[in-house]
């Protein structure tokens, strides 16, 4: 029969391949990202960094989820907090489930972030608020949303394959990092170690 020391080793391998160092650093750059805010409300980095991450790196992505709904408890309140846990959620679900071979998918995966947030967000108004003003925010929010996952697909791929293939980097590949580098600034806004903070946008 298998022993329990089976079960253990097989649990340390299957761990072992979830934590792994990039996934570890995938997930502080989520928290990061969920904690990103412009313009004063508006979070459109978290959802597109979820999806990016899972596309991008797979079950090794899914830390980075978890990575993003940790940042957005730091700065959102509920029921704030579960509406925006709900965009994640449903764009990591529904990016997992897009096939590898999917045509477009610098169309596909930006769309469905959109499509996401702007069905969880305009339903939670619909319920709460006649303000045509929030109408508009979501509605903007979830069009930068989905650009800013066009630009993390790109960023995110280009750092994979920097770092395994060690290849130099385009023009285009260094303009998207950089997004994704002002995201994790914004992110820092409002952290404090001590007598030292860190200031984002």
């Amino acid at each position: 029969g298998k022993t329990p020391k089976y079960f253990l080793k097989k649990s340390i391998f299957m761990l072992s391949g979830i934590f792994t160092p990039s996934a570890i650093v995938l997930a502080v750059a989520g928290i990061l990202m969920g904690r990103a805010v412009l313009l004063g409300d508006l979070m459109p980095f978290a959802a597109s960094f979820a999806a990016a991450a899972i596309r991008v790196f797979g079950r090794g992505g899914g830390l980075a989820v978890a990575g993003v709904l940790a940042g957005l408890a730091t700065v959102s309140q509920w029921p704030a907090l579960a509406v925006m846990s709900l965009t994640v959620l449903g764009s990591w679900l529904l990016v997992h489930f897009v096939p590898g071979d999917v045509k477009r998918p610098w169309l596909v995966i930006p769309a469905t972030v959109f499509a996401v947030i702007v069905i969880v967000k305009i339903t939670w108004l619909v319920f709460t608020t006649a303000s045509s003003y929030l109408y508009f925010s979501v509605l903007f929010e979830a069009i930068f949303a989905a650009l800013l996952t066009g630009v993390m697909l790109y960023g995110l791929n280009a750092l994979r394959r920097k770092t395994v293939h060690g290849r130099t980097l385009t023009g285009e590949e260094v303009f998207c990092i950089a997004v994704l580098g002002g995201g994790l600034l914004a992110g820092t806004g409002e952290l404090a170690l001590g007598p030292v903070s860190l200031k984002g946008f």
